[in-house]
């Protein structure tokens, strides 16, 4: 978790930055910091989620199994 977090934080900072660099937005000083705080809320959000399923997943074999089963 913590390397998925420096992760999130190096991603969205570089991504704002290369995305204002490339002309492809219209971001200003400002909007920089706040296109890189929105990134980096996406992608620990996202890395939250894949964590929970990996985690439910793992404790539920059994009900994995079971749910196998029945789709044959």
């Amino acid at each position: 978790m913590i390397l998925a977090t420096l992760a999130s934080i190096c991603n969205g900072f570089v991504y704002a930055y290369t995305y204002s660099q490339l002309d492809i937005g219209y971001l200003g000083g400002g909007n920089i910091i706040h296109a890189g705080y929105l990134t980096i809320m996406g992608n620990l959000a996202g890395n939250a989620i894949f964590v929970c399923a990996a985690v439910f997943i793992l404790r539920n074999k059994e009900l994995i199994k079971v749910i196998l089963r029945l789709k044959k």
